[in-house]
């Protein structure tokens, strides 16, 4: 095992790594299910209360237990970045992440997590108009890339600021890169 600086006792992060499930837990990077018991326990738990992750991995026809198990792992705690998964045995915000299959996966927010803002959940176009902003386009811009009108764009940009609570596109783009909308692939 190789030793990695930065996670200490108690937090846990996951991540997948040339589509291998990855995790860092004390210092230590170990794969799939070799992870402490205390963990592996706290995801499996997880994953038996998630009644629409369930459905989903049936729709996707993963049977095996530590298939699932393993999937769930990946949609949801995929991305790497340096704020452990788990803080001091408890789950913290699952990541968003780019997995390549982004805005075409079935499951999308069924089996990955959504992500959650100071006052809801972002949606799959909110999303989508984020990273649009992030190029630097103006609405109409934006509703000819997405065949709709400037005004629903106009309308999608302020229920973003509303829930992420920020004022300006600036704020929705540093928002994008904190949340790993713009950096993860």
């Amino acid at each position: 095992m190789t030793i990695i600086k930065g996670f200490g006792s108690g937090e846990f992060e996951s991540f997948v790594e040339n589509g291998r499930l990855t995790h860092i837990c004390e210092g230590k990077i170990t794969y799939d299910l070799d992870i402490p018991p205390f963990f592996l326990k706290l995801r499996k738990k997880e994953l038996l209360h998630d009644t629409e992750a369930n459905h989903s991995l049936d729709k996707m026809k993963i049977f095996d237990e530590d298939q699932r198990l393993i999937q769930f792992m990946k949609c949801r705690y995929g991305g790497y970045d340096d704020t452990p998964d788990t803080i001091q045995y408890k789950n913290s915000t699952p990541d968003y992440w780019d997995c390549g299959l982004r805005g075409t996966c079935a499951e999308e927010f069924c089996l990955c997590a959504p992500i959650k803002t100071k006052n809801g959940e972002l949606t799959k176009t909110e999303i989508n108009i984020i990273k649009l902003i992030a190029q630097d386009l103006a609405d109409k811009e934006i509703a000819d890339k997405l065949g709709s009108s400037e005004f629903t764009i106009h309308s999608h940009r302020y229920n973003i600021t509303k829930k992420i609570g920020c004022s300006s596109k600036n704020g929705i783009v540093a928002f994008a890169y904190e949340k790993g909308i713009l950096n993860n692939k």
